[in-house]
C-alpha cells in the first residue's frame, strides 16, 4: 500500500468514529426527551384531575396523591387551597422559563433544578429574569 492509501483509510476511520459518537449521543438525547415528554403528559393529566376535583367540590384540595410527582399548595385562605403547582424532574435540563401553552391550556415553568411544573388555581407561573415565581392572577 502506498502512503496516500493509508492516510485515506485513517481519515475514513476517524470520520466513522465521529459519526458513531454523534449517533450514540443523539439516541441518548432522544430517549431522555421521550421520558421528559412522559413527565409533561403525566403532569397535564394531574392538572386535569385537579380541575375536575375543583368542578365537583368548588375548591382545590390541600393534599393530593399525584403519584411520583409533587403537589404543592402555594396559596390558601385558611379554608381552601387557592393556588397550587404540580412538578416533576426532567432529564434534559433547560434554562428557567415560564409560559402559557394554549394547546393544553396550562401555565408552566421550568426551574434551575430541572423541574417542570404546572401552576393552577388563582396563581400563575411568572418569569422574572432568571427567577421563576408564582404570582396571584389579577383579572384585567
Amino acid at each position: 500500500m502506498d502512503k496516500y492509501v493509508k492516510i485515506e483509510f485513517a481519515i475514513l476511520g476517524i470520520l466513522i468514529l465521529i459519526l458513531l459518537g454523534g449517533v450514540i449521543c443523539a439516541g441518548r438525547y432522544a430517549r431522555q426527551e421521550k421520558r421528559d415528554g412522559r413527565v409533561r403528559e403525566d403532569l397535564r393529566k394531574v392538572k386535569h384531575q385537579l380541575e375536575m376535583y375543583f368542578n365537583e367540590h368548588g375548591q382545590y384540595p390541600f393534599e393530593w396523591d399525584s403519584g411520583e410527582y409533587e403537589y404543592v399548595v402555594v396559596g390558601d385562605n385558611g379554608e381552601q387551597a387557592e393556588g397550587w403547582y404540580v412538578g416533576g424532574k426532567l432529564e434534559n435540563k433547560t434554562e428557567p422559563k415560564a409560559g402559557f401553552d394554549e394547546e393544553y391550556n396550562i401555565e408552566w415553568r421550568t426551574t434551575e433544578e430541572g423541574n417542570y411544573e404546572i401552576c393552577g388555581g388563582d396563581y400563575r407561573c411568572q418569569s422574572q429574569g432568571n427567577r421563576i415565581e408564582l404570582q396571584l392572577f389579577q383579572p384585567e
